[in-house]
């Protein structure tokens, strides 16, 4: 089992978030509702401090969509790259 998992459970299963996405520790929840978005963030902090013994970091924030996801996109892509660079790797030496 991942160390995450409740975290994912939460926003899943808890929150319904239909647009949630977790690249290793970072993590995107995209709701319309910013209140709802803050009161998620509070309870996120609750589990991950009193659960899992960790504590969300000072560049966590609520913030408009429009303003871009640049740094997961990126480490998104890094994580497609490796992966597709490991197939070839695969296919080359099958």
């Amino acid at each position: 089992m991942y160390y995450l998992d409740p975290v994912d459970r939460l926003v899943k299963e808890k929150f319904r978030i239909e647009h949630y996405t977790r690249y290793m520790d970072d993590m995107v929840l995209i709701h319309e509702d910013k209140e709802y978005l803050q009161n998620c963030l509070k309870q996120i902090r609750e589990l991950c401090k009193n659960e899992l013994k960790l504590e969300l970091n000072e560049k966590t924030q609520i913030f408009p969509i429009r303003r871009g996801l640049s740094r997961l996109a990126f480490l998104l892509d890094r994580q497609r790259q490796g992966n597709q660079k490991a197939q070839n790797r695969k296919t080359k030496s099958g």
